[in-house]
Formats: C-alpha cells, sequence, structure tokens
C-alpha cells in the first residue's frame, strides 16, 4: 500500500511539473506607428491640390502603417517551446496568420505591415503558444 501512495504521489508531481512548464504567452503589447507619407508627398515646390491632381510626381496617398508585436513568454529552452503562430485580425476579419521567427529566452518581437487601417479599426493579436495557451491584446485606431 505503502509503494502505491508513493508512485501516485510521483505521478502527481511530474504531472504537475509537466504543467508548469507548458503555459500561455505572459503578456502581449502593442503599439502602432502612425502612418507615414511617402517622401515625395513633402517635396518643395509643388502644392498638395498639385500633388491630388498628379499621382505620379508623388500625390500617392498610400500610407505605410507598421505594428509592433511583443509577445512576453519566458521560456527555459527557446529551441523546443516557443510562439508557434500570430494571428492579426481587423475588425473580425483574419489579415495575418503566420508562423513568426524564433523567440528568445523571454519574448519575442515582430512588426507587421497593415496597410489601409482607419480611425476606428479595431486590431486584435493572437499569440500562440507550442505546448498550449494563448494569449490576445487589442488596439483601437485613434484619430491623427
Amino acid at each position: 500500500m505503502r509503494k502505491i501512495m508513493i508512485i501516485i504521489c510521483l505521478l502527481a508531481v511530474s504531472i504537475q511539473g509537466g504543467f508548469a512548464y507548458a503555459h500561455a504567452p505572459k503578456e502581449v503589447i502593442l503599439s502602432f506607428n502612425p502612418p507615414r507619407r511617402n517622401p515625395r508627398d513633402f517635396s518643395p515646390g509643388i502644392s498638395a491640390s498639385e500633388k491630388e491632381s498628379r499621382p505620379e510626381q508623388g500625390g500617392s496617398t498610400q500610407e505605410t502603417q507598421s505594428l509592433r508585436v511583443e509577445v512576453m513568454h519566458p521560456v527555459f529552452n527557446p529551441s523546443n517551446h516557443f510562439i508557434y503562430r500570430i494571428e492579426i485580425t481587423k475588425n473580425g476579419e483574419v489579415v495575418v496568420d503566420e508562423e513568426p521567427s524564433r523567440q528568445d529566452a523571454t519574448m519575442l518581437t515582430e512588426f507587421y505591415s497593415l496597410p489601409g487601417l482607419k480611425t476606428g479599426d479595431l486590431v486584435i493579436v493572437t499569440a500562440f503558444c507550442n505546448r498550449g495557451g494563448e494569449k490576445s491584446a487589442q488596439i483601437k485606431i485613434a484619430p491623427r
């Protein structure tokens, strides 16, 4: 009977220890770099109205918008315990679903280009651990 109790205790400790090393990301931090227009849009000698009427000369309104995603996920061995997937939705529609670069022992940092964001858009980022668990964060695009 004593041997059975010892075996049960050892199994309980080993199972609990396995769950301790498989955890969801601790935190997801998002920061949004405001849109930057093409530098040609600010060239001297051409008014804004002229640029709008002549897109071939720098009147493009295409904006580059960058989302910085930092996932805090401290692990003992990042070669076998890591963030394996990042999903980004814009207003409920998946716009990015990919495998990020490998994280280090504490975190993962990635940059994503998200064209066409407008004031009021809701962006949600979810990070998935290869051993189980996920963590999400959201950012709402503020007026400029």
